[in-house]
């Protein structure tokens, strides 16, 4: 008996101690898996709030870049819509004297008299019946208020439309590619040509001769503008990366 006695304080130490100890552990634990879980979340909440801070830098950037990219789209909308209003007023010109050259130089006069026979004397008259119905019809088309009219205001479109590429050039130019300095020199050009040639009759020209010379001129200048174009586009594509959505040619 006295055995089993000298050993009960161990007994009840160890029964107290064994408890006591897997509960302090326990508790260690959960304060450190605590610890460990708050930890977790301020470096989460650090985390979360460096990802939106580079998410606001990268929708800045992408703000900015569609800003530039769609002041780029106006400006070539601009130039190219510029260009074919005088594209518009230059074909008018050439249809005007390519039928004035059709109807006054082209078209020949009829023979006078004496004729060789009376079949060619009404060749003759009838050919002249046919030039005059011809150039009649030169002036009910041209000459008549309403074809003047629109002809002037043709003019005047032509006209703005060079001072607004004007301003796009002094204005959005910075955004635009650096090529487009080739297209600038090409419209001044093409308004020496259009606005500025001083196209007059030469003393060794006749009527003829001069109007087959404004039609020449014009048909070049013509030509001109629609190499223009077509650079100007070729360039926005280019500009715009177009290409890379498919909806370039």
């Amino acid at each position: 008996m006295e055995d089993f006695t000298s050993y009960l304080p161990a007994i009840v130490t160890a029964l107290l101690i064994t408890p006591l100890g897997g509960y302090v552990a326990h508790r260690l634990k959960a304060l450190a898996t605590k610890e460990d879980f708050n930890d977790a979340i301020e470096q989460l909440k650090k985390s979360t709030k460096a990802v939106e801070g580079i998410k606001s830098q990268m929708n800045e950037k992408y703000w900015v870049k569609q800003q530039i990219w769609e002041t780029k789209r106006v400006a070539y909308e601009e130039l190219t819509s510029s260009l074919y209003i005088t594209q518009k007023y230059l074909d008018g010109l050439v249809a005007y004297f390519e039928h004035y050259v059709d109807c006054f130089v082209h078209i020949g006069c009829p023979q006078g008299a004496p004729y060789d026979s009376p079949e060619e004397e009404e060749h003759q008259r009838s050919y002249a019946e046919y030039i005059e119905g011809e150039q009649k019809a030169f002036f009910e088309k041209h000459a008549s208020l309403e074809s003047k009219s629109e002809r002037e205001n043709l003019l005047n479109e032509a006209s703005d439309s060079f001072i607004k590429l004007e301003n796009i050039f002094s204005v959005k130019s910075i955004y635009l590619h650096g090529d487009l300095k080739l297209i600038e020199s090409g419209i001044e050009r093409l308004r020496e040509k259009v606005f500025d040639a001083q196209l007059k009759q030469e003393e060794y020209e006749d009527q003829s001769g001069f109007f087959e010379r404004l039609l020449e001129h014009y048909l070049s200048t013509q030509k001109s503008l629609s190499d223009l174009i077509e650079k100007t586009k070729g360039l926005a594509v280019k500009d715009l990366k177009l290409e890379f959505d498919g909806l370039s040619k």
